[in-house]
């Protein structure tokens, strides 16, 4: 009776196994976007998260010296560099809620231009697509203090999964 049950249990478990890891793939393809701010007002970051973002985007403490000590170290980028599936599930991502206009465009036409760490389960990251002009504006974004500043009209996206 005991070799019948785990005959029958171990296909049921690879069954669930694989029906799992299959939820995974597409919960990574169908993440979300948010502007700094909305992720920050939200809850899905905190204030700590943000700086390190700002410091990251802006290449050190600059347009943030009155909020950042000399001695301020950012929060650790964890990962160091983005996996090539989530790269990827990203830019999917991107070229499905953004630039499905653009009937020509595929997956080679988005990069990532810039990460800026991964925050729990949110993923800071500026994108670029080739056939999208930016302009060429410089603005600030303020959120609780903090300083991100943009050279161009692009702007980080939070890529939340």
């Amino acid at each position: 009776m005991k070799k019948l049950l785990s005959f029958l249990l171990v296909p049921v478990c690879l069954l669930l196994c694989a029906v799992g890891c299959g939820k995974n793939d597409e919960k990574l393809e169908d993440g979300k976007f948010y502007t700094v701010t909305e992720a920050y007002e939200s809850g899905y970051l905190t204030r700590e998260q943000v700086m390190s973002i700002a410091y990251y985007h802006n290449g050190g403490r600059e347009h943030n010296e009155d909020i950042m000590s000399e001695s301020y170290q950012p929060l650790p980028k964890a990962p160091e560099k983005l996996s090539e599936v989530t790269d990827k599930a990203i830019r999917k991502n991107y070229l499905e809620i953004y630039l499905t206009q653009e009937e020509e465009a595929t997956l080679s036409d988005v990069k990532l231009e810039e990460y800026n760490g991964t925050y729990n389960d949110c993923v800071a990251v500026m994108i670029e697509a080739t056939y999208i002009g930016y302009p060429q504006s410089t603005h600030t974004e303020k959120i609780d203090g903090i300083n991100i500043y943009y050279k161009d009209g692009n702007e980080i996206f939070i890529w939340r999964n």
